[in-house]
């Protein structure tokens, strides 16, 4: 009895992250596609985009993955996305930039902006990546809003 109740356990946690996953893959997909259309941000419009890139330098212990990032001759901009973000999402983003220019030395020069696009984010975390200088985008409607009011350089 204990075991079906424990094997019932595992197959509910399999299908609740299979859901969170697909969550997370539909924020992925919705603003890719998005930034990938009209490969503009904060008033810039940039030559490149790449989503869900990963570098690990053994040597240095360093490793990250970014969502999506926007090239042009001068400046990076590093978007992380959720389907739901929280104030860890912050910190967690902004951990992620100086490891950035350290991974791809080759941008070290340039400019470096971040943003947190995100299907659903509450007014504090918000509130903070604004405060932090990060440019908050969300889905308003069929559109993507971005409020890069207080944006700064990394």
């Amino acid at each position: 009895m204990r075991d079906e109740f424990w094997q019932s356990v595992k197959s509910m946690q399999r299908d609740i992250g299979g859901v969170s996953n697909s969550n997370g893959a539909v924020a992925e997909s919705y603003f890719i596609n998005s930034f990938a259309k009209s490969m503009s941000f904060a008033g810039q419009e940039y030559d490149a985009i790449d989503s869900n890139i990963r570098r690990k330098i053994k040597k240095n212990n360093l490793q990250a993955e970014y969502d999506l990032v926007l090239y042009n001759c001068s400046s990076i901009v590093i978007i992380e996305i959720k389907y739901k973000a929280d104030k860890d999402d912050v910190e967690s983003l902004l951990h992620k930039a100086p490891v950035f220019k350290q991974l791809f030395p080759q941008y070290v020069n340039y400019d470096l902006y971040l943003g947190l696009a995100a299907l659903h984010i509450d007014d504090i975390t918000e509130k903070e990546s604004l405060k932090q200088g990060i440019a908050v985008i969300k889905q308003v409607g069929d559109a993507v809003v971005i409020n890069d009011a207080q944006l700064k350089v990394f």
